[in-house]
């Protein structure tokens, strides 16, 4: 399949550097021969991670794609906060914000 610059993709494996697991979504930013940029964030859009990832690597988004939360453990490159972070640490635990 051809992917275009912010075509959204499904990594195939996982990327343990970026902390990145296969599932995770993410949108094309920049194509190049064997290999796409790919922006990875969270659901409320903090980036966790731009990285390159190749081709063979990544899969269309299909019509019985769901979604699944996990809360980000790791400073990715854009400084996302660990699980040390106020805003974080009640959904990190489990528990719901405000409560």
């Amino acid at each position: 399949m051809m992917f275009e610059e912010h075509d959204v993709i499904v990594l195939t494996a996982d990327l343990p550097k970026e902390g990145l697991e296969a599932g995770d979504m993410g949108t094309i930013v920049s194509v190049y021969p064997g290999k796409f940029l790919v922006e990875f964030m969270t659901r409320t859009g903090r980036t966790v991670a731009i990285a390159p990832v190749p081709a063979d690597q990544v899969r269309a988004i299909s019509d019985f794609d769901i979604d699944h939360v996990r809360v980000v453990t790791t400073v990715g490159w854009a400084g996302v906060p660990s699980t040390e972070d106020v805003s974080l640490a009640p959904v990190a635990a489990g528990k719901k914000r405000g409560v």
